[in-house]
């Protein structure tokens, strides 16, 4: 597999770079863009718009400047790159034409994929990431994207089989070994969870995701009192996150503190009133009516 760049989207991009720059006030900027003076003042504009959060009020300096210097890459990006934060379908035609011009293919990646997530397209997101993989076979950080990819779609074979190739190539990647700790959770396997989750703790000690997954491994193996360390832990970096609330009433519950197993749930719920989990084991205290 290789990136090819799409050349209908790239078509796309050209036809609407063309119906932008037929209106007389964008013919002007180009004009301005094609002279010394008028050109810093469009670069400063578009990064004054990009440095108060306006991608939108961004794209017209940039595409007068990429209308001007059709073959300066670097406007080229920042065009495809306002797009993108901006949420328009035309940041993947964008970038579909870096690709094209550019003297390597991977100068897209993984922009394109970004594009797409933006835009809500997942599959088309993961067709990039791959398209990514092809050119750059060991990197990592594209392995994660993609395996979440798969795993989001039921696929979690493939994604468990990006996640050991990644630690086989860094096995300090912290995020591949948390990755595989939640996968392996969720399959029934709390023990190499565990074993997966301590991996990511070790390496990356104040990561939430990890410490929770941890406490979540040792409340399966009826381990409370230690989960109740890792939960701690976490929530003295997220003192607000529902999913933790949660994870201590669990432990709560292990460990016959019914009243406060109830007070974490409701307070789980006052932060995030769909965990459904938390509504359920609120409600089946109150039923025991402890």
């Amino acid at each position: 597999m290789s990136f090819r760049p799409d050349p209908l989207r790239i078509l796309g991009a050209l036809v609407a770079l063309a119906v932008v720059s037929a209106t007389p006030a964008f013919v002007s900027r180009v004009g301005e863009a094609r002279q010394g003076a008028g050109h810093a003042a469009l670069a400063a504009e578009a990064r004054q718009a990009l440095a108060r959060g306006d991608a939108a009020g961004a794209i017209p300096p940039l595409s007068a400047l990429h209308e001007a210097h059709p073959h300066t890459l670097s406007y080229m990006r920042d065009l495809a790159a306002a797009h993108t934060q901006a949420g328009r379908e035309e940041a993947v035609r964008m970038w579909e034409l870096v690709a094209e011009r550019s003297a390597t293919p991977a100068a897209a990646c993984p922009q394109l994929a970004i594009a797409y997530e933006r835009l809500g397209r997942a599959d088309a997101a993961l067709r990039a990431i791959e398209r990514c993989l092809a050119l750059l076979p060991e990197d990592t950080s594209l392995m994660l994207s993609a395996a979440r990819g798969y795993r989001d779609r039921g696929d979690t074979q493939k994604a468990k089989e990006l996640h050991e190739r990644a630690l086989s190539l860094d096995p300090a990647s912290f995020e591949h070994a948390r990755e595989l700790a939640i996968l392996d959770l969720e399959e029934g396997y709390p023990m190499r969870a565990l074993q997966r989750a301590e991996q990511a703790v070790s390496a990356a000690p104040q990561d939430v995701t990890a410490l929770h997954t941890a406490a979540r491994a040792l409340l399966r193996l009826e381990r409370s009192n230690e989960a109740r360390g890792y939960v701690e832990r976490a929530m003295s970096l997220e003192p607000d996150n529902a999913d933790l609330h949660l994870a201590l009433g669990l432990v709560e519950e292990a460990e016959g503190n019914l009243e406060a197993a109830f007070n974490r749930y409701n307070r789980a719920l006052v932060l995030n009133p769909r965990l459904a989990e938390a509504s359920q084991r609120r409600d089946a205290l109150r039923r025991r009516r402890w």
